[in-house]
């Protein structure tokens, strides 16, 4: 085995109980030059010797604490360590396919110019057959987004994750890091991919995506009413935070977002669902008013006037 990894994984966790099937399967890779990062966040004590019974003295495996909570700020707490070229990211209620990291590190190899890769995330089967059971799941198809030459028009079939998302590390010098104001566990708990999504396409990134390279969302499910409405409020407030935020950079995005949002109501025909598009809208203009009132950008990164 090489003494650098070809891929480092790195996982934000914020619990214990769902480590068992991640950390296994990254140990089952096909591809076994790797590091897995765990990058425990918050007051729970019982995430690092999870992980160190689970690893069984895999060297491989290593842990790390992060002060500030939140995914992004666990993200970039394993960027700052990671020692190989590219950075793999996957969440704590995930499995890795056995063939995850190869076949992803087989496409930056055959085209070296491809600076990031973004597979589906599959859950469950019939986790999402009922009116109060979720589980997100992003299915994409093999395409190729050349953000340099036909910026913000993704070609057909192209999909994006963060928890399924390899990138090569000279991008974060370009880019940046993740956005710690954006996604779970901060105020605006959702769109923290989007908003990299948005910053990749500003800087002319070359972006593939691959139905072969697959995560499966084994603990993703969200079932009951108040898990249904949590899930509702977190993804409406953390759009709105983006939006917010694309405002604040005069991006004309995060205005025409906001209006779409709102003008979502004409396109509903079944009576019943306006009650969610008014808790959606409600969320979501909340969160854009605080964003635009409470935060300014810098360096393509929300900071607290």
């Amino acid at each position: 085995m090489n003494s650098l990894p070809k891929i480092s994984v790195c996982v934000p966790a914020s619990r214990h109980t769902t480590l068992g099937p991640l950390i296994d399967s990254i140990l089952k890779q096909t591809l076994e030059e790797w590091e897995l990062l765990v990058i425990g966040q918050g007051k729970n004590s019982e995430i690092k010797p999870a992980c160190e019974r689970i690893a069984k003295g895999d060297t491989r495996v290593s842990y790390i604490h992060s002060e500030r909570i939140g995914t992004s700020a666990a993200r970039n707490a394993g960027i700052a360590v990671a020692k190989s070229q590219i950075v793999a990211f996957i969440d704590d209620d995930c499995e890795a396919d056995k063939r995850w990291l190869e076949t992803a590190y087989q496409h930056f190899e055959n085209d070296p110019t491809v600076d990031a890769i973004f597979g589906s995330v599959i859950a469950p089967e019939g986790s999402n057959a009922h009116f109060l059971s979720l589980c997100p799941q992003v299915m994409v198809q093999d395409a190729v987004y050349d953000t340099k030459t036909d910026p913000q028009n993704p070609p057909f079939g192209f999909g994006f994750i963060g928890c399924n998302a390899l990138i090569r590390r000279h991008i974060f010098e370009h880019v940046g890091l993740f956005d710690e104001y954006l996604g779970p566990g901060t105020e605006f708990p959702a769109a923290e991919d989007t908003d990299f999504l948005f910053r990749l396409e500003s800087h002319g990134t070359r972006l593939r995506s691959s139905k072969d390279v697959i995560v499966y969302h084994t603990n993703g499910m969200r079932s009951g009413l108040a898990n249904s409405l949590k899930h509702t409020r977190n993804y409406a407030t953390g759009n709105g935070g983006l939006a917010g935020k694309l405002t604040l950079q005069s991006d004309p995005r995060g205005g025409i977002w906001m209006r779409s949002t709102v003008g979502e109501l004409t396109k509903i025909s079944a009576p019943g669902k306006v009650l969610g598009w008014l808790l959606r809208t409600l969320y979501f203009l909340k969160a854009y008013g605080r964003c635009r009132k409470r935060y300014d950008v810098e360096m393509g990164l929300l900071v607290l006037k």
